[in-house]
């Protein structure tokens, strides 16, 4: 709509001109193809991004900034299981899925891992009429960041591999040199009983 606002009363519109040209705000919650929504916007289908998402992360606004056990967040995905999977057609359908084949995690195995990674959404029917209590639903963002660390963590064991291999590599040279010497000198010997 041209004037979003014009569903309702002027008095109750919740949709107003933004303050930048072509702008629109809405002081709530915005639902795109479900009519309950439980965060600022949810969106029950695909969502086409043409730039990227950007998250906050200025130092000056943080506090408390500790470094993590990235050994930790190396264990918990190396135990995270990937799985493929079909979502079922009536809830693919309620909520808008088109393609319903997908490899990604389990929730509930997350959870285990990782509880601060899951979230409990509330109940969800699907198309069929079936309920599902206390849906899951994960932080793929917090996932990410675990990789991160398991990454970082698996550099530095790369990077320990790599000095352990070089030193070897000199211990290697210097007992070869050591039998060359050792050869030389039970050669010598040999020549000299003679």
């Amino acid at each position: 709509a041209s004037n979003p606002g014009q569903f309702e009363n002027d008095s109750d519109a919740l949709w107003q001109r933004g303050h930048v040209p072509e702008t629109v705000v809405s002081y709530g919650r915005v639902g795109i193809n479900t009519d309950a929504p439980d965060e600022a916007l949810v969106v029950c289908g695909n969502v086409k991004v043409m730039g990227t998402v950007m998250h906050p992360s200025d130092s000056r606004a943080k506090q408390n900034i500790q470094e993590v056990d990235t050994t930790e967040q190396l264990r918990r995905i190396a135990q995270m299981r990937l799985v493929e999977y079909d979502y079922k057609p009536e809830f693919a359908s309620v909520m808008g899925i088109n393609n319903t084949h997908e490899t990604g995690i389990i929730a509930q195995e997350v959870k285990e891992l990782l509880p601060t990674a899951v979230k409990e959404v509330g109940d969800i029917t699907c198309e069929n009429g079936e309920k599902v209590d206390n849906f899951l639903m994960v932080d793929k963002d917090q996932i990410f960041m675990e990789n991160v660390g398991a990454v970082k963590q698996l550099c530095k064991l790369t990077n320990n591999l790599e000095i352990r291999i070089e030193e070897l590599e000199v211990w290697n040279r210097k007992l070869a040199k050591l039998k060359r010497i050792s050869s030389l000198k039970s050669t010598v010997n040999e020549k000299s009983t003679f």
